[in-house]
């Protein structure tokens, strides 16, 4: 399943994306009224289930498993940009049929708050930050209708016409629901979210058979459902090393704008018409590079290159750069050759054959 991360973004590369979502997870919500609206109304729609009738009796043993395992799996998170993915689409297909399906919505809105309770004990995210993943649940409401309506309970290979239904229903509404949570805050087009969705999606889509599965044993005995928890613990080693490398690439990217800063501040002090420009370029190539839709390594290497093409004037000696008149031609010369040392290096000597 997806949570759509709810934070302001002004820009939409992947490291940018990325590092909002991060400093949001520990922040209050920027903006509650979508997202309460959307939790208030799934909470409205799976409570409102429970008076459908039954086609299974709850068992005790399949609830406590099922809540378990969810919660478990709920706190093991793999980044995408925009996305957090968690493992848990293997036990919800299993919880279509070890569950009344009535109350499966509310079972997994309810496995979603006890995977969230250490982090709120323990205050690392403010309360108001609840109502994100239980907005995020709608997703489960596809499946419990497509099932219930067909009327499958016991898992059986003739039935995958209507698994597949599920499936797709759940997408429907986990896209129709996270796309009104991330478009409350950033101005993301329909296309666009699909784009970085589709990588989530083939993430449950490989988990799902794996659930299906394990139903077939857990039906008869609910307990066999703990059995995932391996799949749930390699997840987590993978999560944990996507992380590593998500936190390797946001590192590189501050060091090298850091370092793309400090000269553009070293240009500045020599020249203030020079870094006043060399910013305002910065903002124009940006601008350009996201109405193009370049991917964001594209976008980086442009920020960096706008920020650093006049970066050669740090060799020009200051009397030319700051010369009243205008130079004459033997300063012209030395005062043209900065764009080739910005692209060369800012090493060599300050000479006009350099």
């Amino acid at each position: 399943m997806t949570e759509a991360i709810a934070a302001p973004a002004a820009r939409t590369t992947t490291d940018a994306v990325l590092e909002l979502q991060r400093e949001s997870e520990s922040q209050h919500l920027t903006r509650m009224g979508s997202t309460g609206l959307l939790a208030a109304g799934f909470v409205a729609v799976a409570l409102a289930a429970l008076m459908l009738p039954t086609q299974r009796p709850l068992s005790l043993v399949a609830l406590v498993c099922s809540l378990a395992a969810f919660a478990v799996a709920s706190q093991v998170e793999v980044e995408f940009p925009g996305f957090v993915a968690v493992p848990t689409e293997a036990i919800f297909v299993v919880m279509w049929f070890v569950l009344p399906l009535r109350i499966l919505p509310l079972a997994v809105c309810a496995g979603m708050i006890l995977g969230r309770l250490p982090e709120l004990v323990r205050r690392r995210v403010p309360p108001d930050r609840l109502a994100l993943p239980i907005a995020s649940c709608w997703y489960s409401v596809g499946p419990a209708l497509v099932l219930y309506g067909a009327g499958v309970h016991p898992p059986r290979w003739q039935d995958a016409p209507f698994y597949l239904a599920a499936i797709g229903a759940q997408f429907v509404f986990d896209f129709g629901s996270t796309y009104a949570l991330t478009r409350s805050v950033v101005a993301v087009s329909p296309v666009a979210h699909l784009r970085s969705a589709l990588l989530v999606y083939g993430f449950d889509l490989v988990l799902a058979p794996i659930g299906l599965l394990a139903a077939f044993p857990a039906y008869e005995h609910p307990a066999a459902l703990l059995l995932l928890m391996p799949m749930v613990l390699i997840v987590a080693r993978v999560g944990r090393e996507r992380k590593e490398k998500n936190d390797t690439m946001l590192e590189l990217k501050n060091a090298y704008q850091g370092t793309s800063y400090l000269l553009g501040d070293m240009i500045e002090a020599d020249d203030a018409y020079t870094g006043s420009h060399s910013r305002d370029v910065v903002e124009l190539v940006l601008a350009v590079a996201e109405r193009l839709g370049l991917e964001a390594g594209e976008q980086r290497l442009a920020e960096f290159t706008a920020l650093l093409h006049d970066v050669g004037k740090i060799r020009i000696p200051p009397e030319i750069i700051n010369k009243p008149g205008p130079l004459d031609y033997e300063e012209r010369a030395l005062m043209n050759t900065h764009t080739i040392r910005a692209t060369s290096g800012i090493s060599s000597p300050a000479s006009p054959s350099g």
